[in-house]
């Protein structure tokens, strides 16, 4: 039986404001473990390539872009 209902495998996990290569693993709807070691799950999401983010983020937000000193940076629009 597996720990996990699922694991998600990114090379882009947003922790502690960094991105970071790892796997987080998924418990009952809750993640109860973010893991460099390989987690295993009847579920795997490879979403590698693909940036992981906690559910709090706003995901639409207008990143500054060259010219445009009034948008938002990755830091302060997520």
């Amino acid at each position: 039986m597996n720990k996990f209902d699922l694991v998600i495998k990114s090379d882009k996990v947003f922790i502690d404001g960094r991105l970071v290569d790892c796997y987080v693993g998924v418990k009952d709807g809750i993640i109860t473990a973010i893991s460099k070691e390989k987690l295993e799950a009847e579920k795997i999401i490879d979403a590698d390539g693909k940036m992981v983010l906690p559910g709090t983020v706003d995901p639409h937000v207008h990143i500054r872009a060259p010219g445009h000193d009034e948008r938002e940076t990755f830091e302060s629009g997520s």
